[in-house]
């Protein structure tokens, strides 16, 4: 399911539809694949989320623990960029650098090295791809960094 039908309509039919998918999965048992750019509708809707890149899973946890403490770069990225509610709250915008890689040809080692805000990431960042571990916190990410 791709939620560029659903973000075209109006915020109540929206939240209607949302809904209607919630009561589905409740009655019938069912289990959604909810392919979306909407990261609030993702927080509301999903147990699971997992974060891509250059069409690699970068992170995958529990959707509270990711929305509370993505370990991910590029996750704690796109989350800094989510509107908050509540004005009071403040979160510090990460703003990434430079252009997204050709996923064609895409870089040596991790494939988000020329645009993640870590400082004095270590060689192996430029050399070698990381793959998905798990972490303290039970969720998984694609880092050398992470934690």
């Amino acid at each position: 399911m791709c939620d560029e039908p659903i973000s075209a309509l109006d915020v109540s039919i929206q939240a209607q539809i949302v809904n209607l998918l919630e009561d589905l999965q409740d009655t019938e048992q069912l289990t959604y694949l909810f392919i979306s750019h909407d990261l609030k509708i993702v927080q509301h809707i999903c147990d699971r989320v997992a974060v891509m890149y250059l069409g690699r899973i970068v992170e995958l946890a529990a959707a509270k623990t990711l929305y509370r403490s993505p370990k991910h770069p590029y996750t704690q990225a796109l989350l800094s960029a989510v509107p908050r509610i509540d004005p009071t709250t403040r979160r510090d915008r990460i703003i990434l650098a430079g252009d997204v890689p050709s996923p064609i040809d895409p870089p040596t080692g991790c494939a988000f090295h020329p645009r993640c805000p870590v400082k004095d990431k270590p060689e192996r960042c430029f050399t070698e791809r990381p793959q998905l571990r798990v972490l303290s916190n039970g969720a998984q990410a694609a880092c050398h960094v992470a934690e």
